[in-house]
């Protein structure tokens, strides 16, 4: 039968080097042997036992160093209880502050939530108007372009108007020069035809009855009425009849 290890309890063979203790005479591997007294060898348990002999052996010498040292190790005790006792007071308030932050720290990630939401409208908001904002200015800058134009071709109208009034107030000169000339030589003779050219027609009946008078004594009464007849002479009519054309 095979023996084994008391203490790792390995089979004993020829490759294992088994060991007696001195003192128990139990085997042993030699992994687990201990230097004993003496240079004996001896098992684990038996190294234990002795310890603990000499232990005692020492201890009990010298009772009153012991019993110092036992208070010393009781107050060592109390005071190192008292300091636990702090630190778990000083733990639990910790945890206490630990759990307040916690909830504050909550709170305050929920409203910046709440504040980054609103932001992010409010961006949204702002984008939707400032694109409002292009498209008016685009469309002002359209109307603008057409009351440009509506502007420069007023001015153009404009400018063709005054040099229209420009023209007639030359030909009304020239039509005044005219009449002059005509009063000037009125008190030789004037035609109807070029008197009904510079008369209105209110004046024209007036000059037409005028001829008629002057040609009821004659003959040719009929030919100087039809405007045919041109050597008739008005001595102060047209002064009177045509001043309401060229005023």
């Amino acid at each position: 039968m095979d023996t084994v290890c008391s203490d790792c309890h390995k089979v004993l063979g020829p490759l294992k080097i088994a060991a007696t203790c001195d003192m128990c005479n139990t085997l042993f591997c030699e992994k687990h042997s201990k230097q004993g007294p003496k240079n004996s060898k001896i098992c684990r348990f038996c190294y234990i036992r002795l310890t603990k002999r000499k232990i005692l052996k020492e201890l009990s010498e010298n009772p009153a160093a012991l019993q110092k040292e036992l208070s010393a190790l009781k107050s060592s005790k109390s005071s190192s209880k008292h300091r636990l006792d702090k630190k778990l007071l000083s733990l639990k308030n910790l945890k206490c502050q630990l759990s307040v932050m916690k909830t504050y720290h909550k709170d305050l990630v929920k409203a910046l939530k709440r504040k980054l939401e609103s932001s992010q409208v409010s961006n949204k908001a702002l984008e939707q108007v400032s694109s409002s904002l292009l498209k008016a200015r685009s469309d002002i800058s359209d109307c603008l372009g057409l009351r440009r134009k509506d502007l420069q071709e007023s001015s153009e109208f404009l400018s063709n108007q005054v040099t229209e009034k420009l023209n007639l107030t030359q030909d009304l000169l020239k039509i005044r020069k005219l009449f002059e000339a005509l009063l000037i030589s009125s008190k030789t003779s004037v035609t109807y035809s070029r008197l009904q050219v510079l008369c209105c027609s209110k004046c024209l009946k007036k000059v037409k009855s005028e001829f008629r008078k002057q040609a009821s004594g004659s003959a040719l009464s009929s030919s100087s009425v039809s405007g045919k007849s041109s050597n008739h002479s008005l001595p102060d009519y047209p002064l009177e009849s045509c001043k309401c054309f060229i005023s």
